[in-house]
């Protein structure tokens, strides 16, 4: 089961950086075991697009490493505030899309007005910049995630957790598709009612 759940892991990296929702070394994909009170997570410095399940780390509720030859991605203390706060969730996904964090960081509200933004991303906070990997950004994160499914990170990012993987994942292409369409509402002069 542990292998399947590694191959799921690295799908969605890869599925991420085909996309283009990160590049370079950016953004990171964790997951919860079941059962075991340990979890996933990418390494951090790695290019999400070639990530192999020996590339993983393992790692307890605390963020110390059980298994793993790499150090867990920089952001570990994100995750695990979701996981923390959130006994529901089961995966997290950290990626830069560029619409959404641009839009959010210049104050422009994403409304999600289409039937699969109404499904996957209904309930978007913002988060104001904290440095990448602080304890600050944690925190801020874990103030924010009541009633919601996707955090936007301003100057940074983007958040999206659920209890699978994909549906996690999908929120997060979802999130960047909604972004794309309310740049064209805002090109256009016009602005999108919420549904």
């Amino acid at each position: 089961m542990i292998k399947q759940l590694k191959k799921k892991l690295c799908d969605t990296s890869k599925m991420m950086y085909d996309r283009g929702l990160v590049w370079c070394n950016g953004g990171n994909v964790s997951m919860r075991l079941p059962k075991t009170g340990t979890f996933l997570i990418t390494p951090t410095g790695f290019n999400k697009g070639w990530i192999e399940p020996d590339d993983l780390v393992t790692i307890d509720s605390t963020g110390g490493i059980l298994e793993g030859e790499n150090k867990p991605s920089v952001e570990v203390n994100m995750h695990l505030a979701i996981y923390h706060e959130r006994p529901e969730v089961n995966a997290v996904v950290h990626a830069h899309p560029a619409v959404a964090t641009t839009l959010a960081t210049l104050g422009y509200e994403i409304v999600p007005f289409t039937p699969e933004g109404k499904i996957f991303i209904e309930r978007i906070g913002v988060v104001d910049y904290h440095p990448a990997g602080s304890s600050e950004l944690a925190e801020a994160v874990k103030a924010k995630l009541e009633g919601k499914n996707v955090l936007v990170l301003k100057n940074h990012g983007a958040l999206t957790f659920d209890e699978t993987i994909l549906r996690a994942y999908y929120r997060m292409e979802e999130l960047e598709n909604t972004a794309k369409m309310n740049l064209i509402a805002i090109n256009l002069g016009k602005r999108i009612p919420p549904p």
